[in-house]
């Protein structure tokens, strides 16, 4: 009977992959299958379920055609019996029938139907681990979950993480993780890296024999009434039922051979989808509008349309399309995924809502603009003192207001504009001419704070004193800056002006701050 750790649809596959033969006998209380196997194939079934004889299953489809009926009747035993608690394989036993009917197909469809897609993602965990990659000596995988999902597990080469894989699979989630963990399960898929030592979960058959074709012997529940004309079927509880759609599944097994013609020109809707996809996201003018919801919308749904598109536009997809469609699927890719990492933290949303929608600075704007303003202010100062050392007063004046106004805590350029405001209105408005001198007073008194001793503070008020004829103060704020900084030339001749005023008058020689304070207009 069955072992607890294994389910039937693990059992099943094991069987089938080591092409053994006989039969596997399924019960869940008094429902009961029997599966028949040879050559990697189930050749017949039956099962003691009035829903899954072929009458029934007729009844609700209507004449879709022997073969399509079959494929359904296994489907729908597979799907059942994976709720088997009890299991017992004989080896040999044979049965007297045996039918031509595409097991893969049935088995995957049957197992997806059956199973969650948080079951599959349970079951798929080892393999997240690791990197998945094809078996060596294999060529591809066939699980009969259809072209797309094949050839997405074809080009697995080692290379990504199987996160990755199982995150970004396209099509049905559901689906796409069924045909993984089969394609594993039977040893087409094995994984390398963190993982690479690891037991394969089911032993490795040696290549599968393609049983050979037989004569389709009537089976027991096969109605003898004259066959209809076929009409279409209507809709019926059948299809949600068996978890997939039936016409394309008929169409699958009734062409897939088909081949287009040579004059046939085949488009990829996926290239003329990633165009629209492309169209949209590129006027998309915040994350909101590129994951296509309203800014104000709950965290699952932003979730779930990530997803959805995420599936869509991975650009493993792409694989075998042109470079450039690749290139264009990795752009979207990369956006939308942009997009999520912002959304999906409540913090980096809040903020990012606060910005776009509300049109508030974040705290990084407020600290990249007073970097910018600060820039600014310094290029103003140093304009002003070009004008300055070259004895331009009033553009001084100018940029040294500017500086100040965008940057009034900057002790340095505050005290040129207090000076500079002193020596425009020395001879024309003693009241702005004091402001000046009070502007570098209060400069001094905030700097008695700071490290950074400004000596040319002292220096510029030692100068507005002097001109004023307030020696006394003048001399006590000229020394005052020597004794910050003793190499502050001005205040050393400010100071050689004040005890020798008549030899510098004589001599013709302009200090420093004659030439630069001298009137120009």
């Amino acid at each position: 009977m069955s072992e607890a750790e294994q389910s039937l649809e693990e059992v099943l596959i094991g069987l089938l992959t080591q092409a053994k033969v006989g039969s596997l006998d399924a019960r869940d209380g008094k429902r009961r299958w029997i599966f028949y196997l040879a050559h990697g194939n189930i050749v017949y079934s039956k099962s003691n379920l009035k829903s899954e004889r072929i009458e029934s299953i007729r009844e609700k489809l209507g004449d879709i055609g022997n073969e399509a009926l079959l494929l359904s009747q296994l489907t729908r035993r597979i799907r059942n019996a994976c709720s088997a608690s009890e299991w017992r394989f004989t080896e040999g036993d044979v049965s007297a029938r045996t039918l031509s009917i595409q097991t893969q197909p049935a088995l995957f469809r049957g197992i997806a139907s059956r199973r969650t897609i948080e079951e599959m993602q349970e079951r798929m965990q080892p393999l997240s681990a690791g990197n998945p990659q094809l078996k060596d000596g294999i060529s591809s995988v066939n699980v009969g979950a259809g072209k797309e999902i094949h050839n997405t597990l074809n080009a697995l080469d080692g290379s990504r993480k199987g996160s990755d894989v199982i995150e970004f699979g396209p099509g049905d989630p559901r689906k796409f993780l069924t045909a993984l963990w089969m394609a594993w399960q039977q040893g087409d898929i094995v994984l390398v890296g963190p993982q690479e030592d690891a037991v394969a979960p089911a032993p490795v058959a040696p290549p599968r024999e393609t049983a050979p074709p037989q004569e389709e012997p009537a089976p027991v529940e096969r109605p003898t009434a004259e066959k209809k004309p076929a009409t279409p079927a209507p809709p019926t509880d059948i299809t949600s039922d068996l978890g997939f759609d039936l016409d394309a599944l008929i169409a699958q097994v009734s062409s897939s051979d088909a081949q287009p013609s040579e004059n046939t020109t085949v488009t990829d809707p996926r290239e003329a989808y990633l165009e629209s996809v492309a169209e949209r996201l590129r006027a998309a003018e915040n994350h909101f509008e590129v994951l296509g919801l309203p800014w104000n919308s709950p965290v699952p749904e932003f979730r779930a349309a990530y997803r959805t598109l995420a599936q869509k536009l991975h650009p493993d997809r792409f694989i075998h399309n042109s470079a450039d469609l690749q290139q264009l699927a990795t752009e979207l890719f990369d956006k939308i995924r942009e997009a999520w990492e912002v959304l999906e933290d409540d913090v980096a949303r809040e903020k990012y809502i606060d910005k776009v929608i509300h049109g508030k600075k974040s705290e990084e704007d407020l600290a990249m603009e007073q970097v910018q303003q600060y820039m600014q202010a310094e290029a103003d100062f140093k304009r002003g003192q070009a004008a300055f050392n070259q004895g331009r007063i009033s553009q001084a004046h100018e940029a040294f207001e500017a500086a100040t106004t965008a940057v009034p805590d900057e002790l340095e350029f505050k005290a040129y504009f207090g000076y500079t405001t002193f020596a425009l209105n020395r001879t024309t408005n003693s009241e702005a001419a004091q402001e000046g001198i009070d502007i570098l007073k209060e400069v001094i008194d905030r700097n008695q704070e700071q490290e950074r001793k400004l000596d040319n503070a002292w220096a510029l008020l030692g100068r507005a004193y002097r001109e004023n004829d307030e020696k006394d103060k003048a001399k006590r704020c000229l020394v005052q800056a020597l004794r910050i900084n003793a190499s502050n030339t001005d205040a050393v001749r400010e100071l050689q002006r004040l005890e020798n005023p008549d030899k510098h008058k004589k001599s013709g020689k302009k200090g420093v701050f004659s030439r630069l304070f001298q009137r120009k207009k």
